[in-house]
């Protein structure tokens, strides 16, 4: 028996592209998201979200453009780095 089996696992934990569809929103998460879409509101020029590797800066900002096209629909261009 294979560890996805025996977990009870769909997918495989911890894959190299992030997967918005397994995003689970911790506080800090849903603060940064509304300190970014105040900033986007504001118009702000210039953003910087950090923080530790694993921490979900990515997903973050791929559920903030997928929020944005939807609800609002605006454009933005992001760069990771």
């Amino acid at each position: 028996m294979d560890y996805l089996t025996f977990y009870r696992m769909h997918t495989e934990p911890f894959p190299l592209v992030p997967e918005k569809e397994v995003f689970f929103e911790f506080t800090t998460h849903l603060k940064a998201m509304e300190f970014i879409l105040r900033a986007i509101r504001e118009k702000d020029t210039f953003l910087l979200i950090a923080g530790e590797y694993g921490t979900g800066k990515i997903l973050l900002c791929l559920r903030l453009l997928e929020q944005l096209k939807e609800k609002e629909n605006i454009g933005i261009q992001l760069k990771i780095t």
